[in-house]
């Protein structure tokens, strides 16, 4: 046998060098020529077509099969499985939607929305090299053509769930009744929160000399004052004067005069809080109504600034822990002597600073404040007693929102008509009921407007609509009105009646189906619940859509098989080496012009613009080797793969061995007069790890999303998710065309 010339060769098939290892894949899925034209979905017991929603793969000479689909056609929601797209393998949606509805009032959890896509894992190409001793030069011819992909969708048709709308009939509103003893005696725990800085000598002392004013009006109760000032340095309370003391005017007066030594960074709403959570005495009564007085000419932290970022800088301190203790406004209360924010400094031309924060704190407890630059404060406090007694006995709070005008009011059990004001849930008396009176206030609460008439979440099908008061079914009496969308009832249902409508939601059935790529018209094949049909208009020149003469019935499963279009291919392996890679040429095999194109690292790369599909190419390159015992392909081949042709004679398997990528042929034994070698063989083209789960629906998805893999059918928990996109580890087996199935579940 002579020997062979060279060890260098070069694909002769059309193949695109995808993307590498770990990236996301393209489409990488050759048109499979051989594939029976016969192939039709295989079904389960349950309908579902047992190749994962796809035909089943007959053709010996099919690369990959096709990838398959879970689509269960059991969902009977009205979302739609698509195949994945153009920059994904093959990814096909099986569309298991749940899609049971229920109306506004309905407090049903709703189901859960399944969509799978299934993604080749490896794609392979073929390859024919070719030795010629007559020749110094190897040549090849290729046609250009773009990648074509066996697939499929899977789409389910609208269903019409059923729906559960819930009403509750209105009422007259509930009877109730509270009764409220008046009581003069009912105690009081008065804070004074009194400025010690340097500039309050003069204020103290007017203050000090006024505890009459301050309880005139409050003077029958069970009182107590707390005495704290602005300087946390001096403790959480520094007197307590009781009701019955034998010197409470004198100790009052000298617990507010505190002296002026005190910080000039004023902590008022700070030291209201630590006061009213001092535990001296236990001072601080749980049914007491509480009232704060401030007392300073600068504002909380001087400026309202001086204490920076902490808590006790704001108003909130004090209010928030009021709220915890108390009902502000209702029961407790803040009242305030400074320099409010609307008095111009000619009229408190002694105070410091304005008191920004003490007013807003005195605003929203419903308080009353007074000036501390007047020379005498009893008509101030006079006023804030008064304020106060209205806590004591003059606000009546009832424990429900009363409906409107449903409130009674009784002194002693005599009805009262004047004398009063309701506002909200608070009534609140003119003039304060006697000590001892028994005050009764009656009153309707929950009041809903009584309806006949409901409107429905959704329009039901054919508008019948099934009615149960409180579970027990209604055939009569009511109507549905389509302009409406409402069942209107003759009579008013009961008081309170549960009213509960069932229906089956009108949608229309969709007619037109987007597969989302371009296909082959002839290739196209259509199921509906596994039977085929070919009633249906599709034209790929147009668009993507395949429109039905008459809409698939409600619910079902329809299967679209086809060869999908994919780009151009550009790159083709050329793994040469040396002399022979700097003599490559490529022309066209037609016109001999050459043809723009790149030459790196083992890859022809044309230029975009060279590329007209069915296009033949020629590439010419140096045969470096004479030696025909072996031949060095540019790829390992993939195990079986292999056919070895010499002349008209096929080698035998068992004649030749392949290690790695090199064929051993000298076993053949071809005829003396053999000229060419011709190797075929099936190579991996690539193998991806990572893949797009692409589909819109799930913008939509309203929990998070839960991801399950397959590995050639087997469950893995080994990837990772980083949006939509599942990665695999790097070591998946090689040549076996493994299929990655990703399963994602959402409500």
């Amino acid at each position: 046998m002579r020997g062979l010339t060279f060890t260098s060769v070069l694909l002769s098939v059309l193949v695109m060098l995808s993307t590498s290892c770990g990236q996301s894949p393209s489409f990488v899925e050759n048109k499979d020529e051989n594939k029976s034209s016969n192939a039709k979905p295989q079904t389960d017991a349950k309908g579902n077509d047992g190749n994962d929603g796809a035909p089943e793969s007959t053709g010996e000479g099919d690369d990959e099969g096709v990838p398959g689909e879970e689509g269960d056609g059991e969902g009977d929601g009205e979302g739609t499985a698509e195949t994945g797209s153009d920059d994904s393998p093959d990814g096909v949606d099986d569309g298991d939607v749940d899609g049971g509805t229920t109306g506004n009032d309905d407090s049903s959890i709703p189901p859960d929305i399944k969509r799978s896509k299934t993604f080749p894992a490896e794609s392979f190409g073929d390859a024919q090299v070719t030795a010629n001793l007559a020749d110094p030069y190897l040549t090849q011819e290729i046609e250009l053509k773009r990648t074509y992909t066996e697939t499929s969708s899977t789409f389910t048709q609208v269903g019409r769930p059923s729906v559960t709308d819930l009403f509750v009939q209105g009422n007259s509103g509930t009877p109730a009744t509270e009764t409220f003893n008046q009581s003069a005696s009912k105690p009081l725990d008065l804070l004074v929160v009194i400025d010690n800085s340097n500039s309050m000598q003069e204020e103290q002392v007017n203050l000090s000399q006024r505890l009459l004013p301050l309880l005139s009006y409050v003077n029958d109760s069970d009182w107590r004052i707390g005495v704290v000032t602005t300087d946390t340095a001096n403790g959480c309370l520094r007197r307590l004067i009781k009701k019955g003391d034998a010197n409470a005017a004198t100790a009052f007066s000298q617990a507010i005069q505190a002296g002026v030594s005190g910080s000039g960074n004023e902590r008022g709403v700070l030291q209201a809080v630590n006061a009213l959570k001092c535990q001296t005495n236990d001072w601080v009564r749980d049914v007491s109504s509480l009232a704060i007085l401030i007392v300073s000419d600068e504002d909380n932290c001087s400026d309202g600034l001086g204490c920076g970022t902490n808590d006790y800088a704001k108003k909130e301190f004090l209010l928030d822990y009021l709220n915890s203790i108390r009902v502000p406004g209702v029961n407790a209360k803040i009242y305030g002597l400074f320099w409010h924010p609307s008095q111009d400094q000619s009229v408190c031309s002694t105070a410091a600073k304005k008191a920004n924060i003490y007013s807003e704190l005195v605003t929203d407890t419903a308080g009353t404040w007074g000036s501390i630059c007047d020379a005498d404060y009893s008509n101030t406090l006079s006023g804030i007693s008064q304020n106060i007694a209205t806590i004591l006995d003059r606000r009546f709070t009832l424990s429900r929102m009363p409906d409107p005008g449903s409130v009674q009011v009784s002194l002693n059990g005599v009805v009262q008509t004047s004398g009063f004001t309701v506002t909200a849930n608070v009534v609140v008396f003119d003039l304060p009921p006697v000590d001892g009176t028994t005050v009764g206030i009656s009153y309707r609460y929950g009041a809903l407007p009584l309806k006949k008439t409901f409107t429905l979440s959704s329009v039901p099908l054919d508008g019948v609509v099934n009615v149960h008061f409180n579970g027990v079914s209604v055939t009569t009496g009511f109507d549905f009105v389509p302009t409406s969308n409402s069942i209107v009832f003759t009579d008013l249902p009961p008081d309170f009646v549960q009213i509960r409508a069932t229906y089956r939601k009108s949608l229309d059935l969709k007619m037109r189906f987007d597969l989302g790529r371009k296909y082959l018209r002839e290739t196209l094949r259509v199921y509906v619940n596994n039977v085929e049909t070919t009633n249906f208009t599709a034209d790929p020149a147009i668009d993507n859509a395949v429109t039905f003469a008459v809409a698939p019935p409600e619910g079902a499963a329809i299967l679209f098989t086809y060869t999908a279009v994919g780009d151009p291919v550009l790159n083709y392996t050329f793994n040469v080496q040396g002399r022979a890679a700097q003599n490559l040429t490529v022309t066209d095999a037609t016109t001999g012009a050459n043809v723009a194109h790149l030459y790196l690292l083992g890859v022809i790369r044309l230029a975009n613009g060279e590329f007209v599909e069915g296009r033949k190419l020629k590439l010419r390159y140096w045969n470096e080797a004479r030696d025909m015992t072996q031949v060095m392909l540019p790829a390992s081949p993939v195990t079986g793969s292999v056919k070895v042709t010499g002349g008209i004679k096929v080698c035998d398997q068992s004649k030749f061995s392949v290690t790695n990528n090199t064929v051993q042929v000298g076993r053949c034994g071809f005829a003396d007069d053999t000229t060419s070698i011709s190797v075929q063989y099936r190579y991996v083209l690539a193998q991806y790890t990572s893949f797009v789960f692409d589909d819109p629906e799930l913008g939509n998805a309203k929990t998070p999303l839960t991801w399950k893999v397959w590995v050639n059918g087997v469950e893995t928990k080994v990837f990772t998710v980083l949006g939509t996109t599942i990665t695999l580890p790097a070591n998946l087996p090689v040549g076996v065309g493994n299929q990655v199935k990703i399963e994602v579940t959402y409500k």
